[in-house]
This record gives structure tokens, sequence and C-alpha cells, in this order.
């Protein structure tokens, strides 16, 4: 089925609606997850307003104190889950508040960052065992938006430069329309440039 980015108000959506996949982060310094969402760029954030993620998730066993998860928000640090039972844990729904305020118009990019760190061996020469250093997060993890007014201040050229609005209120550009005045390669040229700069994702 197609995906979208389009976070959806309201209810709560499985993150495999939105294009993730169950992923395992394996080691000291796994590469990143990323969770892309598109905000409505008339979406209105007041304080005290949060995304809810329930994070169906779990990692390993016989991890050191300070061993964490790291969630951020287009690049910016927003939460950290404490990996700290020696035994391992797994979650269904480990809830994590995201103030809506840290979204911003557009595409949005929700990172988790696992630093997992070994148990301090006893003798010096003993060498780490690595194995150990497991998370894993699974689509069927949700996030749910809540009900917010619609509303912005207009005219906002940096608004229209980033996201096209108000001409341009969708992921990709979908139901945008644009009306070429005359067949000249100039005219043409600019209005492809235009829909090009009007739909990307950034």
């Amino acid at each position: 089925p197609q995906r979208s980015f389009e976070v959806k108000e309201e209810k709560a959506f499985r993150l495999s609606h939105y294009g993730f996949r169950s992923v395992t982060l394996q080691g000291a310094y796994p590469a990143d997850a990323t969770l892309k969402l598109w905000f409505p760029p008339d979406l209105y954030s007041p304080h005290r307003t949060h995304a809810e993620l329930l994070l169906h998730m779990a990692y390993g066993a016989g991890l050191s104190p300070g061993s964490v998860i790291n969630i951020a928000i287009n690049g910016k640090f927003r939460h950290a889950i404490a990996l700290n039972s020696p035994q391992g844990a797994a979650f269904d729904d480990y809830k994590v508040e995201l103030p809506l305020t840290s979204f911003a118009p557009g595409l949005n990019t929700i990172t988790f960052t696992s630093r997992p760190i070994p148990i301090e061996r006893k003798e010096a020469c003993e060498p780490d065992y690595l194995g150990n250093l497991l998370v894993s997060i699974f689509d069927d993890s949700t996030i749910e938006i809540p009900d917010v007014n619609h509303y912005t201040s207009l005219p906002d050229l940096g608004q229209f430069a980033h996201t096209g609005f108000p001409f341009n209120n969708l992921a990709y550009g979908k139901e945008l329309g644009l009306y070429v005045a005359e067949r000249s390669a100039l005219t043409t040229a600019s209005a492809l440039a235009l829909i090009a700069k009007m739909t990307r994702n950034r």
C-alpha cells in the first residue's frame, strides 16, 4: 500500500503507516533509525500540547549504566530513554511525549540514536563482549497527534519558500495545480522550477 508522511490528527497510527520499518540497532555506534512526518504548514501548536509516541521496543541484557536511546526532532535532542535494566527489557507501549512546538511546518525527521555501553570487564585484558548491544524498535509502535487548530499569519514568504503554503498544503505537492499562461520556453522553465521548489520535501 502507498505510504504517506502526512500526519493524521486525533487517532494513533502505527509507524508503519508513515513508512517506518522494524529495525534492530546493533553495536555501540549503530546507524540511527529515522521516522519522517509531514506537518501541515497551518497547524497551530500551543504550548503543553504533545504528540504521544508509544514504542514497542526491546534492548539487550548486561548493558552498563548510562546506556541510552536519544530521540531528536530535526536534529535537536528532545528525549532520552535509559536502558538501565541489567536483565534487558521489552516494552509494548513505552510512552514518550514530544512537544508539538518541536515540529516545524512541512517535513520533520524524528531520529532514534542508540548508545548502549558494554559492561566493564573485571580483568584489564579481558575483551569486551559486544553481542548484547542490541536495541530493537518495531513498526507497530504508534504515534498520535492531538486535534489542534489550523491557522497562521499571512502573507509569509518564509513559509511559502519552505513549504509552498498557502498554495501547497500537502506532502509532495499532491492536488497542486499550476496554470501556465503562455508556451514560451522561459515561462515553461520558470513554471517547472517553481513547481519543483514547492513540492520538494525538506
